[in-house]
């Protein structure tokens, strides 16, 4: 039997084959209604005769998970098959042609580098609440609430998706957005770093706040949303082009939820804090909130 040890997510994505990725497909489709499902009942709702080959090769491959229930063995989709079947859709629809190495692993995302039919550099990434997050993370993102795992990431990468999409149109520093398949999202690859990662090199630390406090007015004034959980950890900033960009928006708020003034609070508090702190500012707290929320 060959070793898929050490395969990335692509290499892996490379070696399913059509009936692999329709078996992966109807996992991923039916995650809400069931979580573990026999040889038999995939056998049977994908209409081949003997499935167990390529279902073993899935299981090899450490797309799935199998476990013995009820004196059966049983499988179901993980958040590799789940990021395959992703990265198959989005490779069909044209939305990206490669998908390359891994730039980062958080708690809640795994991204990788891709590139687009024109060439253009992307980023693709993936949500993936893991059991060590999922706990605080239904506790402080509504849409995680009574679901799973794999659908609470679903939905977060769909609001992440909308966010970036809406705010990007109407003018805010966010990454252009490109499509998105799952719990997978594309959007433009920046060339630069962490704010916190920079912050003795940037120059005019009181213009990039402004910058960044003008992001969050256009997502407030013109899309109705508020970050919900903005740091100096999620903006990114641009040495050669001055820029700073807010990314990570799973956790938007819409400014008709209850207690979104709450939220919007929050993000400004931490703002104005790392910025004052490290540039010796005396940026007030009341007179950003006034300006986001101003005519």
């Amino acid at each position: 039997m060959p070793s898929f040890r050490g395969l990335t997510l692509p290499e892996k994505t490379s070696l399913i084959t059509p009936l692999g990725y329709k078996i992966l497909r109807y996992l991923a489709d039916n995650v809400k209604r069931r979580e573990w499902f026999t040889y038999e009942e995939i056998s049977r709702e994908n209409n081949c005769i003997k499935c167990s080959e390529i279902i073993n090769l899935l299981y090899d491959l450490r797309l799935i998970d199998k476990e013995e229930i009820l004196g059966k063995d049983s499988f179901r989709l993980n958040f590799s098959g789940l990021i395959v079947v992703s990265l198959k859709e989005l490779y069909a629809r044209g939305i990206i042609e490669r998908a390359g190495s891994v730039i980062g692993t958080g708690k809640e995302s795994i991204v990788m580098h891709g590139e687009t039919k024109s060439g253009e550099k992307v980023v693709i990434k993936s949500h993936v609440l893991r059991k060590s997050s999922f706990r605080n993370s239904r506790k402080y993102r509504s849409y995680a609430i009574g679901r799973d795992m794999i659908s609470a990431s679903i939905m977060g990468a769909s609001i992440e998706a909308k966010a970036l999409e809406m705010v990007g149109l109407a003018g805010g520093h966010v990454p252009k957005f490109y499509g998105g398949s799952r719990n997978s999202i594309v959007m433009q690859f920046i060339d630069g770093r962490e704010l916190y990662k920079v912050k003795d090199k940037i120059q005019d630390p009181e213009e990039v706040f402004w910058q960044i406090a003008g992001t969050l007015r256009i997502a407030f004034k013109e899309v109705g949303l508020i970050h919900g959980d903005l740091s100096e950890y999620n903006v990114m900033y641009s040495m050669e082009e001055g820029k700073a960009y807010v990314i990570d928006w799973p956790q938007a708020k819409s400014v008709k939820e209850r207690d979104y003034d709450v939220y919007l609070s929050k993000d400004i508090k931490k703002l104005v804090n790392f910025f004052n702190k490290n540039y010796k500012l005396a940026i007030e707290e009341e007179e950003v909130i006034e300006y986001i929320k101003g005519d």
